[in-house]
């Protein structure tokens, strides 16, 4: 019984750095990547990205997710054609903008909260950046209005 021990305790190092290897290439791309975390104004919910990469396709996607600050339960909240990135909450929280690749170039959609997984679009951009996305129709927002409380900078 004594012998029977001492072999194992002799081949278990053996067997443990047998399993062990240095990561590859294919591992590193297999890792999901997490970024652009944004804290909902409630502080109930965070919503960031996950981007995987695809070396067959060569390409990345990322998709936005939620998780309960409370509890940690994820879910994700964008899927199709394309990325999804850059999410960011409207001030009253029951919404978050971000930037989609879904129909071609980077455009901004919005995603209600309420239900569904897919927003409704924004006002299409063909140069997102330092646009503004109003909450408003441009008859309420009166002619040159700046962004409120009600806006968001994107």
């Amino acid at each position: 019984m004594r012998s029977l021990r001492l072999l194992l305790l002799l081949a278990l190092p053996t067997a443990l750095s047998a399993q062990q290897r240095a990561i590859t290439f294919d591992d590193l791309l297999s890792l999901p990547v997490v970024s652009d975390a944004q804290l909902s104004p409630d502080g109930h919910w965070v919503a960031y990205t996950v981007t995987t990469a695809s070396l067959k396709d060569n390409r990345a996607t990322a998709r936005v997710w939620l998780a309960s600050a409370a509890t940690g339960e994820t879910r994700q909240v964008t899927q199709g054609p394309g990325s999804d990135r850059s999410p960011r909450w409207a001030p009253d929280g029951k919404s978050l903008a971000f930037l989609s690749s879904r129909e071609g170039g980077a455009q901004i959609w919005l995603l209600a909260l309420a239900g569904g997984d897919d927003g409704e679009r924004a006002e299409r951009h063909r140069r997102v950046r330092d646009q503004v996305v109003h909450d408003r129709p441009p008859a309420e927002r009166g002619a040159g209005a700046e962004p409120d409380q009600q806006e968001a900078r994107v």
